[in-house]
């Protein structure tokens, strides 16, 4: 079972705000399967343009660098890749946070 399954209810955790280094767009939360939260180290997805980010040591969003991805094993980069085909199908008018523009 993939973290990305469906039958998994997903948790909120308040993170401390930050703005996607890419569009943004600005998060206090993050969602994950199960019981999980954000440690440093840890992958998100912004929901808003969908690029791949890394939690800081602080919680804190910044972009993932292209040798990182590059060394994930490839199951991960499928299901990252997966995940961002489904935020670019969202509804993005619906989005409850905020951009910087």
């Amino acid at each position: 079972m993939t973290w990305t399954d469906p039958a998994r209810p997903w948790n909120s955790t308040d993170i401390p705000e930050s703005r996607c280094p890419f569009c943004g767009y600005r998060s206090e939360t993050a969602s994950a399967p199960g019981d999980k939260s954000p440690e440093p180290g840890h992958i998100a997805v912004c929901i808003s343009c969908a690029s791949v980010l890394v939690f800081n040591d602080d919680l804190r969003l910044r972009a993932m660098t292209q040798a990182e991805f590059a060394d994930l094993h490839p199951d991960n980069r499928k299901e990252i890749l997966l995940i961002q085909r489904g935020i670019r199908m969202l509804d993005r008018s619906k989005l409850k946070g905020s951009y910087l523009r």
